[in-house]
């Protein structure tokens, strides 16, 4: 496993995944995609594991997916699991799930943190759904993560401007569960695992079961794959390069007036 994410567990059975690259915000990549799935799958499975927590080293959660290693890997002609694929393994797993963030969550983390069943934010998180900023619209795979996670009137505003958001309104449209102070942010997730431990871990996976089947599901798979034609080749618009090239060069894109 790639040593950008940190994997521990204690006596109690909490395990903890870190991404762990703190000189990039700790920006994800194909490796850190695959050692979630692989680990939440695994403790999924353990009788032992009563909680999952998914945490960012240092001030951040995760600024999204690394760019250059994103325009990198929509060049691969042999398909990889996407951030969204990931997504619906933290989702179905059959285990209590803890997001702590602090500082950037944005993009596809923004969507992993979101598919925990509970999101603590601390008071300096930041958090955008950026992909339209980046030359390309969320598709259909990543719009469902997101409007599930902030509702579809947020997700309309949110996902056609990109802008940033904090803690206090995640709070309000429903994507983060609790607000603490940065300083706090340990007590609060303590806590938190407490009130998961307290709760029987059987019981607790038939109540993630049953949220699933009979509350809002994913569009059925007719559905996605009608959509599909409208965003082919998006990620590899004009648009797109520009998007990906205005962001690592720091500057506003071309389509921004001058």
């Amino acid at each position: 496993m790639t040593d950008k994410l940190l994997f521990t567990t204690d006596p109690r059975g909490v395990a903890t995944l870190t991404i762990n690259f703190p000189e990039r915000r700790n920006a994800y990549d194909q490796d850190v995609l695959d050692g979630i799935a692989h680990h939440c799958k695994t403790l999924g499975a353990d009788p032992k594991v009563r909680a999952i927590v998914l945490r960012g080293a240092g001030e951040h959660f995760s600024a999204g997916a690394d760019v250059r290693w994103h325009a990198e890997q929509r060049k691969d002609p042999v398909p990889v699991p996407s951030v969204f694929d990931i997504c619906e393994v933290v989702n179905s797993t059959p285990k209590p799930t803890i997001a702590l963030v602090r500082g950037v969550c944005a993009g596809g983390a923004l969507a992993l943190a979101s598919c925990c069943d509970i999101l603590i934010a601390a008071r300096d998180a930041v958090f955008a759904i950026p992909e339209v900023r980046l030359g390309f619209p969320a598709g259909p795979s990543s719009a469902p993560v997101f409007i599930r996670a902030v509702g579809l009137r947020a997700f309309r505003r949110l996902g056609m401007t990109g802008q940033k958001f904090g803690a206090e309104e995640a709070l309000r449209n429903g994507l983060a569960h609790q607000l603490c102070e940065v300083a706090e942010a340990e007590q609060a997730l303590a806590a938190q695992i407490d009130e998961i431990l307290l709760s029987a871990p059987i019981a607790a996976g038939k109540t993630k079961l049953l949220a699933a089947r009979v509350g809002k599901e994913f569009p059925p798979a007719d559905v996605l794959a009608e959509m599909a034609p409208m965003f082919a080749g998006a990620m590899e618009s004009a648009e797109a390069a520009e998007g990906r090239a205005s962001f690592i060069e720091k500057r506003k894109p071309n389509w921004y007036p001058q």
